[in-house]
């Protein structure tokens, strides 16, 4: 096809790049003008400008798509189809209409969600699951046109704008051809876009990314992974500007139950000997009252044997939404204690949820382990409801009894209306610090802090001689309070997390190791391979491999599921055998691998490993296959030779692996050379 390209920044750059190379004939590139940048504000081009004068094409800057001259400019240029793709000015309806199949829109989003001028970061910073590319029939509103095409991309739990941009650049670049060739072909399917669900993508300011310590923990991990690397989320301390580019929200109290539910969620019984006793051992070696398992029907067992309920207990309904829970203090079901249980759903290899885990806290043993006096015994903390209800509280203030308010008899306010803007704030959920008196004599400050979870308020009780002595903490109780809640986040159960951190080590092993093989599993793989990736300068060349055993199924059929367990370990030794302990080696699933070969000098290193481990694979030999020797096809992709983020080689490796089953299995195909046809035969 004939095809006037409109778009300006890197990210219009790789759909411009594979029109080109699928063999499209771009009549002209329309891109917005030049801007001055760095310090000697001199002229920049732009990046589809650079890339389209790389290739010869003819390039088009005017400032206003609008004016009289530029649409005579675009009627007068042979083209069957104008492609979209951040431009970066509206598109007015002459243009839209002026061609064969019209204007054609490449977003960065799964319309009707998101429109707009910043789909990407929006998405990352909400919290959502996932996003993708919709490719779109552009009339005069703004990104409401009939849908043509999409594609689902799912968002990882460390996304970044930046690589969810580069993402949906690859993705969109190969989503544009399938549409244009449906539209040419006749076959295309318009769908229009209705109003449900949509939200507009505001244009990203720079001021964004001051941060609003007040926000919670978790919305502001999410903005500081949304605006990176632009605009960037950003602080000030001492006067200086300090520029945020990662955080982790500190939840300890999770991770020590995450890492077994992601165990359990492995195994085809939640309820076998192994896992019942996998629960007693984690229960006789953590701080928690009792731990949990759950099937969707909440009937579980305890790790102390005993069978218990919780399909009717909110905390269990809410974990089913895929939510991770604290509860309200509640009594329990098989000891009538009063306990505080923290739950995360597990989840099977699908990612559906089939059942909850979870651990108990007795409150008394929480109130001990938490809360330390204040001013050597004369100051103290504790924990309410918004209604005063105590959730936790040293036993030996006895001062404060079921319910702060209701004893107010031994605590008078400065004034009748300080009690009453006392129990509002509790009920709104606000900061302060307030003076009072104990016995009549005794003055005292309480200051307070929504614990921004239920409805919970952290409070404290400071002697007001105390208190002057150390008058930083009165002055700055907002600071220490929310430094309080950030560190810790929830019910700050640090001396927990102490306890159970050598527990958590083994279990995370678990969770991110294959357990037929013992290699890391897909997930943690990737996880991996992306973190290296994305720290790499790339001085040496970093080489991705996707491996696939070569008649797999033939062996499971032949010789039965048992051996070709069998020889998944062997081969998964193997791998091992061949490569080095710095390098990354996982199994994707059922016989696929994957390996990162890091820090490699030479491109010819890498053939030259390949051919020696298909030259050592034939001397395995493996008696129950009865003389039948292993077999493999490699795909590879190199960086930064073909590309540098994971997204991007994982694509070209599978396509390199996939040439090679085509063209006869049992040989290595490393994606630049295909171009050049230069695939080598392992022999």
């Amino acid at each position: 096809m004939k095809i006037i390209f409109m778009g300006t920044p890197d990210f219009s750059v790789g759909t411009l790049e594979a029109l080109i190379a699928a063999g499209h004939e771009i009549t002209l590139v329309v891109s917005q003008p030049d801007k001055p940048k760095g310090r000697g504000h001199e002229l920049q081009p732009t990046p589809v400008k650079e890339a389209a004068l790389k290739h010869g094409l003819p390039v088009y800057q005017p400032k206003k798509v609008r004016d009289p001259e530029v649409i005579g400019k675009l009627r007068e240029t042979e083209a069957d189809v104008i492609v979209v793709i951040a431009f970066g000015q509206i598109i007015p309806k002459a243009i839209l209409e002026m061609k064969q199949y019209g204007c054609i829109n490449v977003h960065a989003s799964l319309l009707p969600k998101y429109r707009g001028a910043a789909p990407i970061q929006w998405a990352v910073i909400d919290g959502e699951k996932e996003s993708g590319v919709t490719i779109m029939q552009m009339d005069e509103g703004l990104d409401t046109g009939d849908m043509l095409e999409k594609a689902v991309v799912p968002l990882a739990a460390d996304e970044t704008g930046g690589s969810l941009h580069d993402k949906l650049s690859v993705l969109g670049a190969e989503l544009i051809l399938s549409t244009l060739d449906k539209l040419e072909k006749g076959t295309a399917v318009r769908t229009p876009q209705t109003d449900e669900n949509t939200c507009y993508a505001k244009m990203l300011k720079k001021n964004m990314g001051d941060i609003d310590w007040t926000m919670d923990a978790a919305a502001i991990e999410r903005l500081i992974r949304g605006l990176n690397p632009w605009p960037s989320a950003y602080t000030r301390w001492n006067g200086k500007t300090l520029k945020i580019w990662r955080a982790e929200v500190l939840e300890k109290e999770y991770e020590f139950l995450e890492s077994p539910a992601a165990y359990f969620g492995t195994t085809s019984d939640l309820f076998s000997n192994d896992n019942l006793q996998l629960l007693a051992e984690l229960a006789s070696s953590s701080s928690y009252h009792r731990l949990m398992l759950f099937s969707t029907d909440g009937i579980g067992r305890s790790s102390d044997g005993k069978k218990t309920d919780a399909s009717s207990r909110d905390y269990f309904q809410k974990t089913l939404e895929g939510r991770r829970v604290i509860s309200s203090p509640l009594s329990s079901s098989v000891d009538n204690e009063t306990l505080v249980v923290l739950t995360v759903p597990v989840y099977d290899k699908d990612q559906n949820i089939i059942g909850v885990f979870g651990g108990s806290i007795d409150v008394t043993e929480l109130t001990t382990m938490l809360f330390e006096d204040l001013y050597s015994g004369s100051g103290y903390s504790f924990i309410t409801d918004s209604d005063g209800n105590i959730i936790s509280i040293e036993s030996t203030h006895n001062e404060i009894r079921e319910n702060f308010f209701t004893s107010s008899s031994d605590w008078v306010f400065q004034t009748s209306e300080d009690g009453a803007t006392l129990q509002e704030d509790f009920k709104q959920g606000h900061a302060n610090c307030r003076k009072i008196t104990a016995d009549l004599s005794h003055a005292r400050y309480i200051s307070y802090q929504p614990l921004k979870y239920n409805d919970w308020m952290l409070c404290y009780i400071v002697p007001a001689v105390e208190a002057r002595q150390h008058f930083a903490f009165i002055n700055n109780f907002e600071i220490i309070l929310f430094a309080f809640f950030i560190c810790i986040v929830l019910l700050l159960i640090f001396a927990l997390w102490k306890i159970n951190q050598k527990n958590q080590t083994s279990l995370l092993r678990q969770a991110h190791t294959d357990a037929l093989t013992g290699l890391l599993n897909k997930v943690y793989a990737e996880h991996t391979i992306s973190e290296w990736l994305r720290e790499k300068d790339f001085e040496d060349l970093q080489a991705l491999m996707m491996i696939d055993m070569d008649y797999f199924k033939q062996i499971n059929d032949t010789y039965g599921h048992a051996t070709g367990d069998q020889v998944l370990k062997i081969f998964a030794g193997f791998l091992k055998e061949q490569f080095r302990t710095t390098d990354i080696i996982g199994r994707v699933g059922g016989d696929e691998f994957m390996i990162l070969m890091k820090n490699v000098r030479l491109d010819y290193s890498i053939h030259l490993h390949l051919q020696k481990l298909y030259t050592n694979l034939q001397n395995i030999d493996i008696p129950e296959l009865n003389g039948r020797k292993l077999s493999c096809s490699i795909g590879c992709a190199v960086a930064p030779t073909d590309a540098e983020s994971f997204s991007q080689l994982y694509r070209l490796a599978d396509h390199a692996l996939y040439t090679a089953k085509h063209n006869g299995r049992g040989r290595f195909v490393i994606y630049h050379d295909i171009k050049n046809q230069q695939e080598t035969v392992l022999s």
